[in-house]
């Protein structure tokens, strides 16, 4: 059995070793290592930034699985032919009553995909906090909006006449100032592309019912890509 003793000294800035010989009380070795001390507001950052690259990574497999889905159903096989000079939002607008070419489509739901809202509001509810206050009311004046609108119907309207639909912006209107945020849930997008895939199937017998719950599922899914087997999980909420 050995005659050494390891000792440690652990703090929030540093780490003490000793090794002790406990028969002969000789210090064979001794030493400190020094590093900045945790802070709440370092661990903000690190939070902040791993739900970035986890949104982003999500973002990108719902491309990916998007681009899967057409080839499945011979929509699409050949991506790099997809113009990019078409206005996705005139697209989705067009799609809720006329016929969409393949490419149309494609442009159209990946817009979606890649702007699909938010599954809850509880920044818009009403605390007293005057800016919290307008944001609610705004996302109230929104929802107005979808009882006879699209989220897509919206968002081209304020592009034509704005110049501008994304974020949060302000315009004026006959001398008064106007505050818009382009906030929607993820149903009204997922009711948008229902109305749209099922006006799509009347003129495409390759839009199957699969193929629009498969859509449907990476619209308002949740996933986790694995490259080696190319499967996604889902974990779905409740739209």
């Amino acid at each position: 059995m050995s005659d050494l003793v390891l000792g440690l000294d652990i703090g929030i800035g540093s780490v003490g070793v000793g090794i002790l010989n406990k028969v002969t009380g000789e210090i064979v070795h001794k030493n400190a290592r020094i590093f900045p001390a945790a802070q709440a507001e370092n661990n903000v950052e690190r939070r902040t930034n791993r739900q970035g690259r986890r949104l982003t990574r999500r973002k990108k497999h719902r491309r990916v699985r998007l681009n899967h889905i057409f080839e499945e159903s011979g929509l699409i096989t050949d991506f790099t032919k997809v113009s990019i000079n078409l206005n996705p939002y005139q697209l989705r607008v067009k799609g809720l009553t006329d016929e969409l070419s393949n490419e149309e489509l494609f442009i159209a739901l990946k817009n979606m995909v890649k702007h699909r809202g938010i599954s809850y509001l509880d920044d818009a509810s009403d605390d007293g906090n005057s800016s919290v206050g307008d944001y609610a009311q705004i996302v109230k004046e929104n929802s107005k909006q979808l009882e006879t609108k699209t989220p897509g119907q919206i968002q081209l309207e304020r592009y034509q006449k704005y110049g501008q639909l994304r974020g949060d912006f302000t315009v004026e209107e006959d001398g008064k100032k106007h505050r818009l945020i382009n906030v929607f849930p993820t149903s009204a997008y997922r009711a948008e592309a229902l109305r749209i895939l099922q006006t799509q199937q009347e003129f495409n017998p390759q839009i199957t019912d699969d193929f629009i719950n498969s859509y449907l599922r990476i619209l308002t899914g949740y996933g986790f890509f694995s490259i080696s087997h190319y499967k996604f999980q889902y974990r779905h909420n409740r739209y």
